[in-house]
This record gives structure tokens, sequence and C-alpha cells, in this order.
């Protein structure tokens, strides 16, 4: 099998699956010297597209992974897909049984080394040691149609459905919803901070559940806009927050706005910051040191929209 390790990085867009490979020297630079360097352009970067000519199950890639032995995971519309660098091995309802529902929407990698999958309409579903199993809303999950996955350090799992937030540890799921204080049911993004806060981005503002208790963040605390798209915790533990024009940083009590009016320089997004904010509107940690920010919503990843 063919690692994908090193230089080698993942870009995706709403419809294919690019593999990135960084052609200058900037990714064995010092960070310092990475994030002062000058803004630079896809003209770096050589690209190669896989669709579903080459294997991948569909064209809508909805999420990426990568677990500890090197395999890349690709979730898409119609099914699952493992990537060894040349050939892709693909999971759906018909070889998979727990994938009843095979429109993949969320993965994530636990602490274990074990990948979680999130279906929209099938519930979660659990790749360990090789063998995949199930749980869905008759086992305690909120709701069978995921949208995004978050594992914690403490080796449990949050989970974002359109129906509220469920919290699976030891076994046992617990739900919230507006009735336990959430603003909104229809969960976008979670991320857990480095006090082990956890906060859930939705369209009708952020919370945080801090100590146990749920709190409200919207546009009355300080968002300049209610609708939150995704969630990044840096290498420095600052938070970022993508919203339809731009982003924030949350970083010791206080937000920060980035619009995407003001062309951002690299000391905006300096200290090892290393996210990526992809067409459908989620932020990942797919390139290393180099700051790099793609504009969210778009349909590509043209220069235009990329930020350093």
């Amino acid at each position: 099998m063919r690692k994908l390790y090193g230089a080698s990085r993942v870009l995706l867009t709403a419809a294919v699956l690019f593999s990135v490979v960084l052609t200058c020297a900037a990714e064995d630079a010092p960070t310092s010297l990475a994030a002062d360097a000058p803004k630079s352009s896809l003209s770096e970067y050589t690209s190669r597209v896989w669709q579903t000519d080459e294997g991948l199950p569909h064209n809508l890639v909805r999420s990426i992974t990568q677990t500890p032995d090197g395999y890349l995971w690709i979730g898409t519309r119609l099914g699952l897909a493992r990537f060894d660098g040349m050939h892709f091995t693909c999971f759906d309802a018909k070889n998979t049984p727990a994938l009843r529902n095979h429109n993949v929407s969320a993965l994530a990698v636990g602490v274990d080394g074990s990948l979680w999958i999130g279906t929209y309409g099938g519930g979660l579903v659990h790749l360990k040691d090789g063998v995949f199993s199930r749980l869905t809303e008759t086992d305690g999950l909120v709701g069978n149609e995921l949208s995004c996955l978050c594992p914690s350090r403490d080796g449990s799992l949050w989970i974002g459905t359109i129906k509220g937030l469920s919290h699976y540890k030891n076994g046992t799921f617990s739900n919230f919803t507006t009735n336990q204080g959430l603003v909104f049911n229809i969960v976008r993004a979670v991320c857990e901070d480095g006090d082990r806060n956890i906060w859930v981005a939705t369209g009708e503002g952020l919370n945080r559940l801090k100590n146990g208790v749920v709190e409200n963040l919207t546009a009355a605390s300080g968002l300049p806009y209610n609708s939150v798209r995704a969630l990044h915790l840096d290498k420095s533990q600052r938070l970022w927050i993508g919203w339809n024009s731009g982003l924030l940083c949350y970083d010791h009590g206080k937000f920060n706005s980035y619009p995407f009016e003001k062309e951002f320089s690299g000391n905006c997004v300096a200290a090892g910051l290393a996210l990526l904010a992809v067409a459908v509107g989620s932020i990942v940690a797919m390139l290393t040191n180099g700051p790099w920010i793609a504009r969210v919503g778009t349909r590509r990843a043209s220069p235009r929209n990329l930020y350093r």
C-alpha cells in the first residue's frame, strides 16, 4: 500500500477530489518563515482529479479523513471509499450491511484509530478492527441524519444531526436539543477546545457546553452573524469560526473578525494556523503550517478565493 504522508495533501471541492502536492519548498520551511511568506496561488501545486471513472463511488464528496494506517477515506453521496494512493475500495449498502444508507455525510478518526462514519439517514457507523457496526435512533442517537462528527480526547464522540447533538460515551448516548438549551437543532459543526469545552455551530448562532452547562452565543453576544458554518481549533488553541462573509477568531474570551472584504495577510493568521475551508463550508486541518484559508461557500477553489 502506498501511504499518503509527507508533502501529499488532499483538497476537496464540492464535486471532485484532488490530490494536491506542494511543489515549492515552503512546507519544509520553519513555521515563522512560512507564515511571513508572500501570498501564493494554486499555481504552486500540481493536481490530479479522481472521479467515478477512476473508481470513486460518486463525484459529490462530502467528507474525507485519514486513518493511522495511511489510508484515505472518502465519504460520498453513494458510498464510502478507501484510497491507498492508487486504487479505490468501495463500501455501500450492497456489500456492507451496516451502511444501510450509504449517503456518507461525515467522517472522523477516534483516538483509538477507528473510523466513525456519519450517514444522512442511516445513523452512525463504526469501523473497528475490520468490523462495521451501526447505531441509530433506536439505540439512543438523537437523529439518523448526521451532519458532523467530533471525537473527544477522552475517547467519546460528539455527533451533530439535523435533530440536535448527541454525545456517545461508554456505549451510551446523551442528547442535547433546544429543550436542553441549544439555539437550534440543526447542527452544522462541532469542535472541542483546549479546555474540553464543546462548541456547536448552527444557523442561529453558537453554543458552548462548559462544565455541563449550555451557553448561547449569538449576535447579541458579539457574533456579527448568527449563521455559523464551520469551526476549527488551531495549534495555539484559538477557535476559528467560519460564517457567510468571513472568519471570526475566538481568543481569550474575545471575538476578532476577519471579513473577506479585507485582504488577509500572514500576520492575521500566523502562529501555526492550519485550516482549509472547503466549498461545502467545513474547516479541516488538511494543510500543514502554511495558513491557507479558502473562501467559504464558493463552488471552486480559485486563487482569488484562497488567502494566506
